[in-house]
C-alpha cells in the first residue's frame, strides 16, 4: 500500500513540474534500410542471429551471385552465413557445404563468440553420381570473423531439415 501511495505522488509532483510540461515531444524518424539483395531463385534467410555490432543472416542460395554473399559457389545449393553491420554495410560472407545440394537452417553464438550453423548436406553415393537427398546433418563452426573452423556430420536414414 505505502509503494502504490509513493508511486502515485511522485508521478503527481513529476506531471505538476513545469519543465515537464514544456517538454517537446521526441519525434521518431522511420529508418530506412540500408542493404539490398537479390535474393531470387530459390534463395532464402532462414535464421537471423545479432550481436552488439552485427546482424548475422543464416541461410541457403541457389544461385551463384548476391550482393550479399560474395564467396565462390560451391555447388548445387550452399548454405551460407553472412555478418553486416548495424547500418547494413557488409563484413563478412561464407559459403557452407559441398559440391553437392547443402542448405543451412539455423544457429547460435555461443560465449566465445562463434557461430554454430546447423543445416543438411547431400550425400554422394560417389564422386560422379550425384546425390538424391539432404540425408547428411551437417554442423558447421565458424568464427567471429567469418572463418570456417570445423565441420561436422552424422549421416542419417531420412531427409532432415534441422529447425532448432
Amino acid at each position: 500500500m505505502k509503494r502504490g501511495l509513493l508511486v502515485g505522488c511522485a508521478l503527481t509532483l513529476l506531471l505538476a513540474n513545469p519543465a515537464f510540461a514544456a517538454a517537446k515531444p521526441l519525434v521518431l524518424t522511420p529508418l530506412l534500410p540500408t542493404l539490398s539483395t537479390n535474393f531470387s531463385g530459390g534463395d532464402e534467410v532462414q535464421y537471423l542471429l545479432t550481436t552488439p555490432t552485427a546482424i548475422v543472416l543464416i541461410g541457403t542460395l541457389e544461385t551463384t551471385s548476391s550482393p550479399l554473399v560474395v564467396a565462390t559457389p560451391l555447388g548445387g545449393s550452399d548454405g551460407f552465413i553472412a555478418a553486416v553491420d548495424v547500418h547494413g554495410a557488409h563484413l563478412w560472407d561464407l559459403r557452407l557445404g559441398t559440391s553437392g545440394d547443402d542448405v543451412a537452417t539455423t544457429g547460435y553464438i555461443d560465449a566465445l563468440g562463434n557461430y554454430w550453423v546447423v543445416g543438411t548436406s547431400a550425400i554422394a553415393a560417389n564422386a560422379t553420381t550425384p546425390a538424391s537427398g539432404l540425408q547428411r546433418l551437417t554442423v558447421w563452426e565458424i568464427s567471429s570473423t567469418g572463418v570456417l573452423e570445423n565441420t561436422f556430420t552424422k549421416d542419417l536414414q531420412d531427409v532432415a531439415i534441422p529447425t532448432a
